[in-house]
């Protein structure tokens, strides 16, 4: 492994570029327990150079989350009642990511088994989008037992 000293530099934008056409990335997860992995999330997106973040939530981290990154819009989704996405998060987060053109999806979301499930449903979701490499991973991450 090589030590990396000084980061690589962002090439630099076109002159005539603007926030929409350098790059929009949504970010779904968080959990009451965990809403900081998708405000350091969406920081990684901005720093990475994309020029719009929105930032998809439950509804009771919705605030947290939009004071943590003001950069980024922020969305409530559904939640259970623990606090964590709820299955009815999969119909609004599926028409929120065709605007986008990246979708980080899991941080910080948790374990409970409809969890898993909404996200397993995503999962399918970015596959049908042509999103497959990610959506792979996070198909074995959060892979539901048929029998829970």
């Amino acid at each position: 492994m090589r030590r990396i000293r000084t980061p690589p530099r962002l090439a630099p934008r076109p002159k005539d570029s603007h926030k929409a056409s350098v790059g929009r990335v949504l970010v779904v997860g968080g959990s009451r327990d965990r809403c900081g992995a998708p405000a350091l999330a969406a920081l990684g997106a901005v720093r990475a150079g994309a020029g719009l973040v929105r930032v998809a939530v439950p509804h009771s981290i919705q605030g947290v989350v939009a004071a943590r990154r003001p950069e980024a819009t922020t969305a409530g989704l559904p939640e259970i009642r623990a606090g964590a996405l709820a299955p009815a998060a999969v119909p609004v987060a599926e028409a929120m990511a065709d605007a986008w053109d990246a979708v980080v999806l899991g941080p910080g979301v948790g374990r409970a088994p409809s969890t898993r499930r909404a996200v397993t449903n995503l999962v399918w979701v970015l596959q049908q989008t042509g999103r497959d490499e990610e959506a792979d991973r996070l198909e074995k991450e959060f892979a539901v037992d048929p029998s829970s």
